[in-house]
C-alpha cells in the first residue's frame, strides 16, 4: 500500500525524535528475542505510513516528559492521557492499552484493596513521574516513589512494602524474564489507553500529529496493528 503524502514541509524535511523509556513489551531499548515492542513498531510504521521518518530514542521518562514539553523533542511513548498531561501535551489516538493495579506478594494476609479508593492512607509504591503515581497521590495514598518498574518488583519481593501500583503486561513480562515468576499476585483496577503525548510548541506539531493519527487509523485498517501484536503474545 502507497505510503500517505507528506503533509507538511516540516515533517518532510527532519526526522522527528519520539522518546520513550525502556518498558516490555510496549518498547525495548535493546530488542529481546528479536523484537522491539509492539507500540514501538506500531509508532513507527504509522509515522512511515504518514510519508514521516522518524526515530525512537530512550530516555529517563522525567526527561522524555520535560523535553517533549519544552519542544526539544516532538513527542514521547507509551504516554497515558490525564488531565495535566493533556494541559502540556497534544495526545494522539490510542496506540494501545494496559491493565493497572496492584501487585503483593504471594500468601500476603494484608488489607485487600480492590479499588483505587482503597489505597488511601495507605503506603503504595510507583514508578514516580508516571500518571499513575500522580493518581495515587490525588486519592490520598502515601505514594512511594520508584525509579523503574523492576526496581519496584524486586523491593516488592523483599518486603520493602506491601503494594505496588502497575501496569500488568510489562511487569507480568520482567516477572518472567527476571525468574520472579510465583512469587506477587495482582489485582486489577481499570484499563488505562497509552497515547504518543507531542510537544505543544514543536514546529509544524499540528500537521505532524494529524498525519501520526491518519497513518495509525490505516495501520489499524489494513491488519497491520493486529499483525504486528500477534508477534508478542
Amino acid at each position: 500500500m502507497a505510503a500517505l503524502v507528506p503533509i507538511c514541509a516540516a515533517a518532510a524535511e527532519e526526522r522527528v525524535t519520539i522518546l520513550a523509556v525502556h518498558y516490555p513489551p510496549f518498547e525495548m531499548e535493546e530488542p529481546i528475542d528479536g523484537l522491539r515492542g509492539f507500540d514501538y513498531e506500531v509508532v513507527l510504521e504509522a509515522f512511515k505510513r504518514a510519508g514521516i521518518e522518524a526515530e525512537i530514542q530512550f530516555v529517563p521518562w522525567k526527561r522524555a516528559m520535560s523535553d517533549v514539553e519544552n519542544g526539544q523533542a516532538t513527542g514521547a511513548l507509551s504516554c497515558a492521557d490525564s488531565p495535566e498531561r493533556s494541559d502540556l501535551f497534544f495526545i494522539s489516538d490510542k496506540i494501545s492499552e494496559e491493565n493497572y493495579g496492584l501487585y503483593t506478594r504471594k500468601g500476603f494476609k494484608g488489607p485487600v484493596l480492590s479499588n483505587i479508593a482503597d489505597v488511601a492512607g495507605v503506603a503504595v509504591a510507583a514508578v514516580s513521574g508516571y500518571a499513575i503515581f500522580d493518581e495515587l497521590n490525588s486519592a490520598d495514598a502515601v505514594a512511594i516513589p520508584l525509579a523503574d518498574d523492576l526496581s519496584g518488583l524486586n523491593m516488592l519481593d523483599v518486603e520493602r512494602f506491601n503494594y505496588l501500583y502497575a501496569g500488568r503486561r510489562n511487569n507480568d513480562f520482567l516477572i518472567k524474564q527476571h525468574g520472579l515468576s510465583g512469587k506477587f499476585d495482582f489485582t486489577e483496577f481499570r484499563s488505562i489507553n497509552y497515547h504518543v503525548c507531542f510537544s505543544k510548541v514543536y514546529p509544524g506539531i499540528n500537521d505532524i500529529l494529524r498525519a501520526f493519527n491518519k497513518g495509525l487509523a490505516e495501520v489499524r485498517a489494513d491488519g497491520t496493528y493486529q499483525a504486528i501484536h500477534s508477534k508478542y503474545r
